[in-house]
C-alpha cells in the first residue's frame, strides 16, 4: 500500500552492519524483525479469497419427517442468517412432491411461505434447483435438513453437479423415531 517505506533499508541494512549482535542467530533474529516490521510499514497485505458467498438451505416438508422438523429449519435458516455477513446471499429451497423457491438468494428469511404437497419428496428435484439458484461464477454452499428418504429420481445425480461446481453440500439429518411405528 506505501511502497515508500522500503527506502528504509538503506539505513537499517548499514546499522545492522555497523552494529553486529554476538552470534548468527541473534543477526539473523534481528534482521526478520526488522524485515516484518518494514513490511508492516509499507503495507503487506495477502489477498486471500474471500469466504463470502450464497447459501442455499433445502427443506424437505414430506409427510416423513417429524412433526417439529420445519420449526427446527426455521430457527436453523435464523441462525445462519443472524451469521451472515452483508456480502453473503441466503436463498431457501423447500420441497415435497415438487422443489419451490422459497426464498431467492438476497431476501430475508421469515418463515415458510409457500405451499408444498407432502405426499412425495423430491430431494434430487431440490438439490438440482438450489444448484442452479448459486451463480455459476460465486462460492456456493447447499445445507440440507431432510430424513434422506426420497421418491422419484436418485439425489446422486445432483449431488455429483453440484460437486463438479464446487459447492458442498452439508446435511442435518431429522428422522422420525421409528419406536413403535
Amino acid at each position: 500500500a506505501q511502497p515508500v517505506w522500503l527506502l528504509l533499508i538503506v539505513p537499517l541494512a548499514a546499522a545492522m552492519l555497523s552494529r553486529s549482535l554476538p552470534g548468527r542467530w541473534l543477526n539473523a533474529l534481528r534482521a526478520a524483525t526488522l524485515a516484518l516490521l518494514l513490511l508492516a510499514l509499507c503495507g503487506l497485505a495477502i489477498d486471500l479469497p474471500s469466504r463470502a458467498g450464497t447459501v442455499i438451505v433445502v427443506v424437505d416438508r414430506s409427510d416423513s419427517m417429524p412433526a417439529a422438523a420445519e420449526r427446527e429449519a426455521s430457527d436453523a435458516i435464523a441462525l445462519i442468517q443472524k451469521d451472515m455477513t452483508v456480502r453473503d446471499r441466503l436463498g431457501v429451497v423447500t420441497f415435497g412432491r415438487n422443489a419451490q423457491i422459497d426464498l431467492m438468494p438476497g431476501g430475508r428469511f421469515s418463515d415458510f411461505a409457500t405451499r408444498i404437497d407432502t405426499s412425495g419428496s423430491d430431494l434430487a428435484g431440490a438439490i438440482d434447483l438450489a444448484t442452479r439458484l448459486i451463480p455459476a461464477d460465486a462460492p456456493g454452499r447447499i445445507v440440507v435438513f431432510s430424513d434422506g428418504r426420497y421418491t422419484g429420481s436418485i439425489p446422486h445425480p445432483a449431488g455429483a453437479t453440484a460437486a463438479a461446481r464446487d459447492i458442498a453440500i452439508d446435511y442435518r439429518c431429522t428422522q422420525r423415531r421409528t419406536t413403535n411405528d
